[in-house]
């Protein structure tokens, strides 16, 4: 890393490593996710994230084995060289967001069926499903939207 020892950017990978926490990583997850971030040039051996990080071998290849089944990570290899180096996805990520985004496109119309099949005996617990459906409705819409302008906005650029 270009600044590895930094006080700044070790600040930075333990608060990226917090926020990926709170989105439901394990703790090394995010800290892996952030030393990857950082890193410059920008892939890592297995060796040098856990020297970094200082934290268990098992740890960082849990770690790089969630982010790995997630296209969140992947590895390079070069000529000669039996290591392989870790690296950022991001075009993996962009589109496990796209995947993300779809799965959660069929949770409306399921929430209405279950509406459908609940008794109305508690009016107020149903309304709150209905609303619920409406708005991940409303944020499928809108999110959809975004991306397609994102990408006429990249097309552009191209």
């Amino acid at each position: 890393m270009k600044t590895d020892t930094s006080r700044y950017v070790k600040e930075l990978v333990e608060t990226i490593g917090v926020v990926v926490e709170k989105a439901g990583f394990q703790p090394a997850v995010g800290r892996v996710l952030a030393c990857l971030m950082v890193s410059d040039p920008p892939y890592k051996t297995f060796d040098e994230i856990q020297r970094y990080l200082g934290i268990s071998k098992s740890a960082v290849s849990n770690a790089l084995n969630a982010l790995m089944s997630r296209e969140m990570v992947d590895y390079i290899t070069k000529p000669g060289v039996r290591r392989r180096y870790f690296q950022l996805a991001t075009a993996g990520m962009i589109s496990q967001m796209k995947k993300r985004l779809s799965l959660h496109s069929a949770m409306p119309e399921l929430l209405r069926a279950v509406v459908e099949a609940r008794s109305n005996k508690y009016p107020k617990f149903n309304r709150s499903l209905l609303e619920t459906s409406e708005f991940l409705s409303f944020m499928e819409k809108e999110i959809s939207g975004a991306i397609d302008k994102w990408e006429a906005l990249k097309a552009k650029k191209l």
